[in-house]
C-alpha cells in the first residue's frame, strides 16, 4: 500500500510541476533548452522500458510519464523557438548524448542500459547548465527543486531496489537539486550587482524564517531521526515490514528526506522565502509517513516506544506544517498588498 502511495504522489507532482512549467513556456517566462528537452525525452522514457525489464513495477510509471510530457515541451520549446542560442558546448552535450542509445541498443543487460541512459540524461543537463548559469532568469527554480522531491517519491515507490531501478531516479534528483541551487545563486548573485541599493519591499514586509519556524523545523528534524533510528535499530520487531526493507535503506531514507528540509530552508535563507516554506511544507508532509505503520498493524501491536516514535514524528510534523502554512498565507497576502 505504501509503495502505490509514495507512486501516486510521485504521478500527481509530476503533473503539477510540468503543467506550471508548460505554462511558464507558453506565457514566455521561460525559455528551455531544445537540446535537453529532445535528450530527455528520448532517455527517460528508455529507461521506464529498462525499470520495467528491472523489475521496478509501479515505481517506474512516473517516469515514464513524465518521459512523454518531456517530449512534448521538446516540440512545444523548437515550436515556440523558445531558445535560439546553441553553442559549440551544446553540441557537444548534444551528440555525447545521442551516442550513448545505440550502446543501449546492443546491450542485453538492464544494469549497464541504465547506466548507459542515466550518462546521457546527465549529459542532457549540460546545455541548461551552461544556459542557467550565464542567464538564470531563463528557467525555473521551482521546477527543478520540486524534480528532486519528485525522485525521491520515486525512489521510495520502487518494489524492488537495485542499481538497475534505483540509478536513474536517484541520480537525476541530485542532478535536478543541484540545477536548482545553482538558479538560486546564481540569481541571487545577479540581484545584488543590479540592485545593491534595493532592500526589497517584499523581502522585508515579511520574515517568514522567524524563531517559531526554525525551533518547529529542528524539533522535527530530531523527532524524524528518533523515529527513523528506531525503526532502523529495531528492523525486526516493527511487525509486518517488507522482509526487503533494511537498516540502511531507512537511514537512506531519512537523509533523502532531510536534504527537503535543509533546501526548502537554504532557500528561505538566501530571500526565496515563499519557495521555501512550500518546500518545507512539502517535507513537513512527508512526517506523515509514520502513519503507514498503522496500515500494516494496529496501534496495539506496536510498542510503547513505537508508538511514541511515530507519533513524536507526526505531532512536529504537523505542528511544522501548521506554521510554514499560516507563513505562507500571511507572505502571500503581504506580497499582494505590496503590488498595490
Amino acid at each position: 500500500m505504501a509503495k502505490e502511495l509514495f507512486s501516486t504522489a510521485a504521478i500527481v507532482l509530476t503533473f503539477m510541476m510540468f503543467a506550471g512549467y508548460i505554462r511558464q513556456i507558453h506565457s514566455g517566462r521561460i525559455k528551455p533548452h531544445v537540446f535537453s528537452w529532445v535528450i530527455w525525452g528520448i532517455g527517460t522514457l528508455t529507461v521506464f522500458f529498462a525499470q520495467l525489464a528491472g523489475g521496478a513495477g509501479v515505481g517506474a510509471w512516473p517516469i515514464g510519464l513524465s518521459g512523454a510530457i518531456t517530449f512534448y515541451i521538446a516540440v512545444l520549446s523548437y515550436a515556440k523557438r523558445a531558445d535560439t542560442e546553441i553553442t559549440a558546448t551544446d553540441w557537444m552535450f548534444f551528440v555525447a548524448a545521442l551516442s550513448a542509445f545505440p550502446a543501449w541498443y546492443f546491450t542485453a543487460n538492464p544494469l549497464w542500459a541504465v547506466v548507459i541512459l542515466t550518462f546521457a540524461d546527465l549529459a542532457g543537463f549540460g546545455p541548461t547548465v551552461r544556459r542557467a548559469y550565464h542567464q538564470p532568469a531563463l528557467e525555473s527554480t521551482w521546477f527543478y527543486g520540486l524534480g528532486a522531491v519528485r525522485n525521491l517519491l520515486v525512489v521510495l515507490a520502487l518494489e524492488h531496489y537495485s542499481v538497475t531501478t534505483a540509478l536513474f531516479p536517484v541520480a537525476v534528483g541530485a542532478a535536478c537539486l543541484l540545477l536548482a541551487a545553482l538558479l538560486v545563486v546564481r540569481r541571487k548573485s545577479r540581484l545584488s550587482t543590479t540592485r545593491p541599493h534595493d532592500s526589497g519591499a517584499t523581502m522585508n514586509t515579511s520574515r517568514p524564517f522567524h524563531r517559531l519556524l526554525e525551533w518547529l523545523l529542528l524539533l522535527y528534524c530530531a523527532a524524524s531521526l528518533v523515529h527513523f533510528a528506531h525503526n532502523a535499530e529495531f528492523l525486526a520487531d516493527y511487525p509486518n515490514l517488507p522482509s526487503w526493507l533494511s537498516r540502511a535503506q531507512i537511514y537512506a531514507v531519512w537523509l533523502g528526506i532531510t536534504a527537503i528540509g535543509v533546501a526548502g530552508y537554504i532557500l528561505g535563507r538566501v530571500g526565496y522565502w515563499l519557495a521555501g516554506l512550500i518546500v518545507i511544507a512539502v517535507y513537513a508532509g512527508l512526517g506523515f509517513d509514520g502513519l503507514l505503520h498503522y496500515g500494516r498493524a494496529p496501534f496495539a501491536e506496536h510498542t510503547a516506544a513505537m508508538n511514541f516514535s511515530i507519533l513524536f514524528e507526526v505531532t512536529t510534523a504537523a505542528l511544522l506544517l501548521a506554521c510554514a502554512a499560516v507563513l505562507m498565507v500571511k507572505h502571500v497576502a503581504e506580497r499582494t498588498r505590496v503590488r498595490r
